[in-house]
């Protein structure tokens, strides 16, 4: 999934939120919703009904707050590999 891909690839690249991310754990990674989960949603998803739609598929979820929580979940594992 290269949409995907991209919007990963992209956050991952800015330290801050590393940083952020690499400072928590798994059950405080719920924390980041109204920050990181808002800059996902106004950055990639508003506005963008096509990698809205791809992406609910892709994680079979109905919301674009579950996308931002899904992708979320998907950069705390990356980093914590």
């Amino acid at each position: 999934m290269n949409k995907l891909k991209e919007i990963k690839a992209e956050i991952l690249s800015n330290p801050e939120v590393i940083e952020i991310m690499e400072n928590k754990s798994v059950k405080d990674i719920a924390t980041l919703h109204f920050g990181l989960g808002m800059y996902i949603r106004n950055r990639y998803l508003w506005g963008n009904a096509e990698t809205i739609q791809i992406l609910k598929e892709y994680y079979k979820v109905e919301s674009v707050d579950d996308i931002s929580w899904e992708i979320i979940k998907d950069l705390y594992k990356e980093l914590k590999k």
